[in-house]
């Protein structure tokens, strides 16, 4: 066996280290909990129980998406588009107190019918409002298949089973490089051999 062989090997180890460990450690944990705060949602939920009967079966987008190029990646979409709503509203609540510095007196008194006295709504927020009830959103948590109040115990069986699902990526993202460093120690053997034939 040759250094490069070698390095191959102890590579190969540390990942089999690695992938054992997150395997029965950390997977086989955060599902096994993830299990026991489902049947506690179930036990103290004495009206519902929460599972397959019990799902809204609406479709919607999924919110988490395994993306791979070569390795698999974990991308909460969701997650990004609550962080994007939240950096939009932020830039709007900044731009308002720039535009309120140089509005002028009229302008602020168009909202108000003269004919009238009294304020009216600009009808685009009007027309903006059933737009929006109309609209089903798109990507929606998926705990609120059970409803909008759940209990604590589903939140956390629902925490429980993210955590696996991030361990089931970086089981496979593991099991692929011992596949590709099998085939590497492989063929540097296959290598060496043929050279020591001859």
């Amino acid at each position: 066996m040759n250094q490069d062989q070698d390095d191959l090997v102890i590579q190969l180890l540390e990942r089999l280290d690695r992938y054992e460990k997150l395997a029965n450690d950390t997977f086989r944990v955060n599902f096994i909990t993830g299990m026991q705060h489902l049947s506690r949602a179930n036990f103290n939920s004495e009206n519902r129980k929460y599972g397959m009967d019990s799902l809204d079966r609406r479709p919607y987008d999924a919110c988490k998406v395994v993306e791979g190029n070569g390795s698999f990646k974990l991308r909460d979409r969701l997650k990004e588009l609550k962080e994007k709503k939240k950096s939009d509203s932020e830039k709007e609540k900044s731009e308002p107190e720039k535009e309120n510095t140089s509005e002028d007196p009229a302008l602020r008194q168009r909202k108000k019918d003269p004919a009238k006295g009294e304020k009216s709504e600009p009808k685009s927020k009007k027309e903006g409002v059933s737009e929006k009830s109309i609209d089903p959103p798109s990507l929606r948590d998926p705990i609120y298949q059970f409803g909008v109040l759940v209990p604590y115990q589903l939140r956390n069986a629902q925490s429980s089973f993210n955590d696996s699902l991030t361990d089931i990526v970086n089981m496979v993202n593991l099991r692929q490089e011992l596949t590709e460093l099998i085939q590497k120690i492989e063929s540097t053997e296959a290598s060496g051999n043929a050279s020591a034939s001859t």
